[in-house]
């Protein structure tokens, strides 16, 4: 394992659980690809010191990305089973919490006595996460989505066999 993807940062308790809890739904439970349990952690640090750990998930048909701030010592970036991450982090209490890959690459998490270390898996083998295109993008108010979402709710299929009546067109 490399040493420059090797990473360490300090992050709140409570902004932590808040991304991982909004990532959880996406990360795969009963899956026969392995990585699609974990999420992908990446850090990055900026001139002022601080940095941003961004935070995917994907079942390979969805995809989502977080972001939040944090104190990054050490950019870098692992992965680590989600399950255990997110359940982990909801039993600690607040604060700070310090989460480091060892040399072994073991991921080491620290909030104060609580300690434990997960084994993820190599980031090469997470999938690439398809870059969303800007051109063509539309912004909405969270209002009109909401609206537009439940007037036409009704008219999508709860079947699974028929996966193409399973959505919305947009335009």
């Amino acid at each position: 394992m490399a040493e420059t993807n090797r990473f360490e940062i300090t992050i709140a308790q409570s902004e932590l659980l808040n991304e991982l809890t909004a990532a959880q739904s996406v990360a795969e439970r009963k899956t026969t690809i392995p990585i699609l349990a974990s999420f992908l952690l990446e850090a990055s640090a900026n001139d002022l010191g601080g940095g941003q750990l961004k935070i995917t998930a994907t079942d390979l048909d969805l995809s989502f990305q977080t972001n939040c701030t944090a104190v990054v010592k050490q950019s870098g970036s692992c992965t680590i089973p989600a399950r255990r991450l997110h359940d982990f982090v909801k039993l600690l209490p607040g604060g700070e919490i310090t989460i480091k890959q060892l040399d072994t690459g073991w991921i080491q998490i620290k909030a104060g006595r609580p300690n434990t270390k997960m084994v993820g898996m190599p980031r090469e083998n997470f999938p690439q996460v398809p870059v969303f295109p800007a051109a063509g993008a539309v912004k909405l108010s969270v209002a009109a989505l909401r609206n537009m979402i439940a007037k036409t709710i009704f008219a999508i299929s709860n079947e699974e066999s028929r996966y193409t009546i399973n959505g919305l067109y947009w335009s």
